[in-house]
């Protein structure tokens, strides 16, 4: 009988991952960012906004008319919502397969100048599979300039030389953020439980 895995419910794991908790603090929305705090209807759009974001529609299929031919419309590609670290951690779901991100922790204008952060770097696991049914290879991906590229190393004909190896460390060898790795379950009260010092040490 294969091991059950851990109860992880995606909607308090990505929530908790968003609340500013002294233990660990994670980046943070918009709202949060501001010093507000969202109202339960706010997390809930929130939320369902996140969803629609995988959605397999683009966001705009726009035609343009052509005159070089003879007045028949062109599509252009369609153009698809971006998606965010927890889309990234359903990914590493589906694949049954852990996912290391390697990115840069802030977005730089031209001159070099740090004006936001990039929170995608580091640690996606599948914890809601069994261990026994996952592939215990990582997919390492880079992400820069919006994009992801997958990273591989480069084949080796001799078997006996050392296999590739990822290091769990950014450039300052501090490791990698573990993106949803909590869930405080459905007993936890937002807004009161987040204060608790007992409650956010367990």
């Amino acid at each position: 009988m294969s091991p059950v895995p851990p109860v992880l419910h995606p909607y308090w794991a990505w929530r908790w991952y968003h609340v500013p908790c002294p233990p660990c603090p994670p980046p943070l929305l918009g709202l949060e960012m501001s010093g507000l705090v969202y109202t339960e209807e706010e997390w809930e759009r929130e939320w369902n906004e996140l969803l629609k974001l995988a959605s397999s529609e683009p966001r705009t299929h726009s035609s343009k008319n052509n005159n070089n031919t003879g007045g028949v419309d062109n599509s252009e590609d369609p153009v698809y919502e971006s998606l965010e670290e927890f889309h990234v951690f359903v990914l590493a779901h589906v694949l049954r397969r852990p996912i290391i991100v390697v990115a840069d922790t802030m977005l730089r204008d031209s001159g070099g100048e740090a004006f936001a952060p990039i929170p995608f770097g580091g640690l996606y696991l599948p914890l809601e599979v069994p261990p026994n049914l996952c592939h215990c290879s990582p997919l390492v991906l880079a992400y820069d300039q919006a994009h992801f590229s997958a990273l591989v190393s480069m084949e080796q004909k001799d078997q006996h030389q050392e296999q590739a190896v990822i290091p769990l460390t950014d450039s300052e060898h501090k490791l990698l953020s573990l993106h949803f790795a909590t869930d405080p379950g459905k007993d936890w009260e937002w807004g009161r439980d987040d204060n608790d010092n007992i409650k956010l040490a367990k």
